[in-house]
């Protein structure tokens, strides 16, 4: 998840005066090298091949240092000389293996030879250990133990034999610690400004998309994922939860743990072959002639056997249970994301009523729970692992860091004349490039000693949402506070941007659909320059209004959720009380969910079915509606609506908006509500808010106790089932090892006041 799928370091190399060791005992053959090794270009554009890494290689050069020391500490070769690999074992050898579009494949590093293919160089030092002892023992790799390689790395480097260095999809060090408190001290932020597409400029820097990006997008939103019944919605290090194959009961038939908070390991797609029930079977099929069809060739059939079986493709997920050592695949119908589920109050009634000696946090006892065990374990057994797996849950919900940056260099040139008509400036072009990346800065000194910017370079700034009587100068303050400096002509600036982040339990990437926290009324009720009002109600539901005697005004998409298409993910400087502040923004497009039988007063050329619930082109090939314009192009669909819906773009012009992080709520999981785990709750719900309809009444409180389930789908605002993440961290594998930590400190914590609660009632007692 954090190194793999990049370009490797070139910057390794041997250290001054090595001692070479070779390990001469060695279970490799060349027999099970990869044989692939030839680039071909598919149709598509896309290799698939094995790259032979020779020694001399700066990635080769890395594990042969880092696999020598490591042999060397754990055979206790004298201190002192920097020990590397003469060679790999006898039958060994290492691959680059290229994978995805030609110009930027993912780059996977794997040492053949062995029984099995080693990833990284935690994964093969036990392994090499084990030859070196002439493989007289047994070895302690995780394919030979079956270990997770987590506790096999976390072994090895307790005992100092090799300690990994994490190379996070977050932040350098130095750039994370200014940004580690960005959202406890913001507030919401928000503005609209161009979002005008650049032409290609050698001006601009380019980036290649992260392939694992790629590939989580295209999951939800191509047509081929339209087609699955259930979409690959869940992303390797995702939190997520787990059906248990059998209920877990901590008290009779009503109190029962039916899912297990886990982690996402890997994601499979599996293929299943059903037989039909009538075997081969024989369809008419006209025949296929060229030129014209006669009338002779139209009336003509012939029988086609078709095949006795069907083909489904599903996902399989491998998930690890959260709190405990238990590995599991699991079918995606039995798999729900980590927003989508909240235990029943009597579970927590439950753990709470129990005394503390009930608990026990030791690490063996809680590993050593199995709750997909059958018969199922008695509650004693498994409510400790239950509470710490619902406490990780909880603490990786408030972690959050951004992943795979990028720079983003931009250098304004000179204005070039044009005809007076021409609407085309050097400063439209500087504020293009301003909306495409959202906030253009200087580096270091520059901010201070740089020349005004041009007034004109935030011309397409919304300001319909400041207060009134702002001068210009403050103004400008506003500005840049949201969007960062303007860009000095004919100086280079740098912005950094990311390609993702890590929100609480889920993993976002730019270019796919984020659900926002306001209520869609909240934003322009009444429309701006450059936002249109919300979309009112259809006719069915303007009629059951009138039926029920309510007003329409309360319908409509300004009483369901906001969208946004993430567009970039980037970091604004800037400069608060005489000293230099960083914060993360996002900017897209916005969207609202708009009945589809609502008809725009404007009576827009489009109708619903150009941005409809059913799958969509991209953006960069729908129909515009009306006056407005598409937003940046995007090589992925729009998601499906919920069933009655379509999405509605609501800025004008080609605008796009640009907000804090903290105004994200979260992923956006289209037909949520279908899930066969969910059907009972949902089925519930509905019946008593149509009851409700019914007599007339308000919502009742089983309803409003659903409303997390709703805000999935955009059918209730954001804020309701929201990530507030507030602690920064390197890396997700940070996050997993401060919630681990982090919650044997709560809970320990937690039962020591329990145990002490009746010693100072009691002392209270005695003293009344």
């Amino acid at each position: 998840m954090s190194a793999r799928g990049r370009q490797h370091s070139d910057k390794h190399t041997l250290p001054a005066n090595p001692t070479y060791r070779t390990i001469a005992c060695s279970d490799g053959s060349e027999q099970l090298w990869p044989r692939n090794t030839t680039e071909i270009v598919d149709q598509d554009g896309h290799v698939n091949f094995m790259q032979p890494i020779e020694l001399d290689i700066p990635i080769a050069i890395r594990w042969r240092v880092a696999l020598g020391a490591a042999v060397a500490n754990a055979m206790n070769w004298p201190v002192g000389p920097s020990y590397v690999l003469q060679d790999w074992p006898a039958g060994y050898r290492m691959y680059d293996h290229h994978k995805g579009i030609q110009g930027a494949p993912r780059h996977d590093i794997y040492l053949f030879g062995g029984p099995h293919r080693f990833r990284s160089i935690a994964e093969f030092v036990p392994h090499i250990i084990w030859l070196a002892n002439n493989m007289s023992t047994n070895c302690g790799c995780k394919y030979c133990t079956k270990k997770p390689q987590r506790e096999i790395t976390t072994d090895i480097s307790n005992a100092g034999i090799f300690t990994p260095i994490h190379r996070g999809a977050g932040p350098h060090r130095s750039r994370q610690l200014q940004k580690q408190s960005a959202l406890r001290k913001v507030g919401f932020h928000a503005s609209v400004q161009k979002a005008s597409k650049l032409k290609q400029s050698r001006h601009i820097t380019k980036i290649a998309m992260v392939v694992e990006r790629d590939q989580d997008l295209r999951a939800v939103y191509s047509r081929d994922a339209h087609k699955m019944r259930l979409k690959r919605w869940y992303r390797e290090g995702e939190a997520v939860w787990v059906a248990l194959n059998h209920p877990i009961s901590l008290s009779g038939d009503t109190v029962k743990i039916t899912l297990w908070p886990a982690i996402i390991e890997d994601v499979q797609l599996q293929k299943t072959v059903i037989e039909l029930q009538n075997g081969t079977t024989s369809v008419s099929l006209p025949p296929v002639e060229m030129g014209e069809p006669s009338e002779q060739s139209e009336s003509a059939v012939h029988p086609v056997r078709v095949p006795p079986w069907e083909v489904t493709e599903t996902y399989a997920y491998k998930v690890k249970l959260l709190a405990v050592s238990r590995v599991y695949t699991v079918a995606d119908s039995q798999v729900l994301p980590y927003r989508a589920y909240i235990p029943p109050s009597n579970i927590f009634s439950f753990i709470q009523s129990l005394p503390p000696d009930a608990f026990n946090l030791d690490k063996e006892f809680l590993q050593s729970c199995n709750p997909q065990s059958f018969p199922p374990p008695p509650w004693p057994s498994v409510v400790s692992a239950y509470a710490y797996a619902l406490q990780i849950g909880a603490s990786l919900a408030m972690c959050w860091n951004m992943t795979d940056e990028w720079q983003f260099k931009f250098t304004p040139q000179e204005p070039v004349k044009q005809p007076q008509q021409s609407q085309s400036s050097l400063t439209d072009a500087i504020a293009a490039a301003s909306s495409q990346n959202a906030a253009l800065h200087q580096a270091g000194s520059s901010i201070s000693t740089a020349p005004l910017p041009s007034s004109s370079f935030y011309s397409g700034f919304d300001s319909s949402g400041c207060r009134d009587g702002l001068s210009t100068q403050e103004m400008q303050a506003v500005t840049e506070g949201m969007l960062g400096p303007s860009p000095v002509i004919g100086q280079t600036i740098e912005q950094l941007n990311f390609q993702g982040m890590w929100w609480g339990a889920e993993r976002i990437w730019a270019d796919e659909i984020v659900r926002l926290k306001p209520l869609r009324a909240v934003l322009a009720p009444e429309g701006t320059q450059h936002i249109l009002p919300p979309a009112g109600p259809g006719k069915a539901q303007t009629e059951l209004c009138h039926k029920l005697g309510r007003s329409p005004k309360e319908y409509g998409a300004g009483a369901r959720g906001l969208f946004m298409r993430l567009e970039r993910l980037f970091l604004v400087e800037g400069l608060s009380g005489g000293q230099k502040t960083k914060e993360c923004r996002a900017s897209g497009v916005l969207y609202e969910l708009a009945d589809k039988d609502w008809e725009d007063p404007d009576k827009a050329p489009a109708t619903s079915e150009s941005i409809s619930s059913g799958p969509m082109a991209p953006v960069s090939t729908q129909k515009p509606l009306s006056n407005l314009q598409p937003g940046p192009v995007s090589p992925y669909l729009l998601p499906e609506a919920p069933e009655g819906y379509y999405f509605r773009p609501i800025l004008k012009d080609g605008f796009e908006m640009t907000i804090s992080l903290t105004m994200i709520s979260g992923r956006y999981y289209p037909g949520i509500l279908s899930h066969h785990l969910l059907k009972d709750i949902v089925r519930e719900a509905i019946a008593k808010e149509s009851e409700a309809n019914m007599n007339g009444e308000k919502k009742d409180d089983t309803t409003g106790r659903n409303k997390h389930l709703w805000s999935l789908e955009g059918l209730n605002a954001g804020y309701v089932n929201s990530v507030d993440p507030t602690k920064y961290k390197i890396d997700r594998m940070q996050m997993i090892r401060d919630a681990d930590q982090g919650t044997r400190d709560i809970l320990t914590g937690y039962l020591e006041r329990a145990k002490r609660r009746p010693v100072d009632e009691l002392m209270d007692t005695d003293g009344a």
